[in-house]
């Protein structure tokens, strides 16, 4: 198996970075982002998780998403923090 370059690990970061953020401002807290980004299924993206979204390159589609949250928005009972 071969590494990726770190070209692309740092672009990888980068788009993490950036919807977590997002998600954070939108959410209301960076646990409630955390735990969103992990866990919520999406159902108008085919169930895939935020995490997921990225893992096959649909950022913009993530972000768009991410946009029209509210921090007492769709993620119930998921973004709670434990």
């Amino acid at each position: 198996m071969t590494r990726p370059a770190p070209e692309h690990l740092a672009e990888a970061a980068r788009q993490v970075n950036r919807a977590l953020q997002a998600a954070s401002d939108a959410l209301g807290s960076v646990d409630r982002a955390h735990a969103w980004f992990l866990e919520q299924e999406l159902e108008q993206f085919g169930g895939l998780t935020p995490l997921q979204m990225l893992q096959k390159g649909r950022v913009e589609d993530l972000l768009g998403h991410i946009a029209t949250l509210k921090p007492e928005g769709p993620c119930e009972p998921i973004c709670e923090p434990a």
